[in-house]
């Protein structure tokens, strides 16, 4: 009896070892193939998606809230100030109405229609915000438009936005204010997290800095199907969800061997993502995860479910989405990427300090790009028709900045009243400087006279 007991567990021993040597092992040729295939498949580089987005939120603080409506109050305000137009704007904003109003929308999930325009590092994103009294069946206006119009990865972070209800537009290339940027370029093929991981550790040299274009070498393809690579893991199974065929891939690092990546994918199309996984590798939590679904013929979702967390696990922001339209490689024009100021909207160019406002009665105007050595305190600015007012932060107007032919154009401008922020200080303390100037050199030259006649 006794012998049968250890028999039946040495068995037990082996098979439970066996199945975890298949586990270590993991992969397949053809499994490692079709994810080598998903990773280094040619990522969209141009895009169009116009869809509908809900995104909730857990409740924020009231105090929050006042804050955020009375800052936003003030900064109006200066900015009339500095235009000398009081009651510009001010008048459509109520601050107590404007409050209760963001109160009951941070407490119930928001609606947007956005429409997303990416060009390489170009970013537009064109936004109106969903209210119960809006017919949805006609053509909404646009109420907010962000855009990224510089190079990040030239330390170039030109920004700038539309706020058509106010008429405003703004540019600036703080990176600190750049715009958080929805990149639904993503939502096709295999995610970029997991896409960056594998090519920084299947490189042919992992110190390339051209990885994210490199070719994997052959030695780490076969040591990722013998599960040889050391400081993570890949595992992955077969399994029904739905009553569909997937293959749920797995990622963990080492030491601690905790999860950090877990996806599930077609089993024949490793770029047709159904689900995505991300986990914080110093706790374990989940950190975020993507549901997509109704994948067009072109490979893109037409309904995805986002949800983040925070470090201990609760949620901070769920948003589902519809997709209306997408194109993919459309030919976007360059014109939507540029600054051009709509006609009758007022003009804060936060580059220069102190800002640069420029009010717009009628023309449409196009800003060229600002040096970064704001010491010179350049700005060009071609016009077209009508008339325009000029804020420049120098004592001297922006004309002396202008092509010859722009400048023949806008003469008329003179003949608008011209200020800057501080200004009037600038013309007193000049006064007064050149007042002293003439006082010295009437008393130079008086004792220069008098020493004349002492000599004598």
């Amino acid at each position: 009896m006794g012998t049968r007991v250890w028999c039946l567990l040495l068995f037990v021993c082996v098979v439970v070892g066996r199945s975890n040597a298949n586990t270590a092992n993991y992969l397949t040729e053809d499994q490692v193939g079709k994810l080598i295939s998903a990773i280094w498949e040619k990522p969209v580089t141009s895009i169009d998606v116009t869809l509908y987005k809900e995104i909730i939120k857990p409740p924020r603080n009231i105090e929050d809230i006042r804050k955020e409506v009375t800052k936003e109050f003030e900064e109006m305000v200066e900015i009339e100030n500095l235009l000398e137009k009081p009651g510009l704007t001010i008048d459509k904003f109520d601050i107590e109405s404007e409050f209760k109003r963001r109160v009951e929308l941070y407490n119930q999930p928001r609606l947007m229609k956005e429409r997303m325009r990416i060009d390489g590092y170009l970013y537009r994103l064109d936004q109106t915000s969903i209210t119960p009294d809006m017919d949805l069946e006609s053509e909404l206006d646009i109420h907010t438009t962000y855009v990224n119009s510089g190079n990040k990865e030239k330390n170039d972070y030109t920004h700038f936005s539309y706020e058509h209800k106010f008429k405003q537009a703004k540019i600036d290339n703080s990176k600190k204010s750049v715009w958080v940027e929805h990149r639904v370029d993503e939502w096709i093929g295999m995610p970029k997290p997991i896409s960056d991981f594998f090519k920084k550790v299947l490189s042919q040299s992992n110190i390339d800095p051209e990885w994210s274009t490199s070719t994997p070498g052959v030695d780490a393809i076969s040591k990722l199907i013998n599960g040889e690579i050391k400081g993570f893991r890949v595992e992955i199974d077969t399994l029904e969800i739905d009553n569909q065929i997937v293959d749920k891939i797995t990622v963990s690092i080492s030491p601690q061997n905790k999860k950090i990546f877990c996806l599930t994918v077609d089993k024949e199309n490793y770029s047709r993502v159904y689900n995505f996984e991300m986990y914080l590798h110093q706790t374990g939590n989940l950190y975020y995860c993507r549901e997509t679904k109704e994948f067009g013929k072109e490979g893109y979702p037409r309904q995805i479910h986002t949800i983040k967390y925070n470090h201990l696990g609760k949620i901070v922001k769920e948003t589902r989405i519809v997709v209306e339209k997408v194109d993919l490689e459309p030919e976007n024009q360059a014109e939507l990427f540029k600054f051009t100021v709509p006609p009758g909207y007022t003009m804060v160019d936060d580059r220069l300090s102190p800002a640069l406002i420029i009010e717009a009665m009628s023309p449409a105007l196009i800003m060229e790009p600002v040096e970064n050595d704001l010491s010179s305190q350049a700005t060009n600015v071609q016009e077209k028709e009508g008339d325009v007012s000029i804020h420049d932060d120098n004592n001297k107007t922006s004309l002396d900045n202008l092509d010859s032919n722009s400048s023949k154009k806008i003469e008329h401008v003179t003949k608008e009243t011209i200020r800057s922020v501080g200004q009037e200080k600038q013309i007193t303390d000049s006064k007064l400087r050149n007042l002293c100037i003439l006082l010295l050199v009437v008393l130079v030259f008086g004792i220069a006279i008098a020493y004349k006649f002492t000599r004598r």
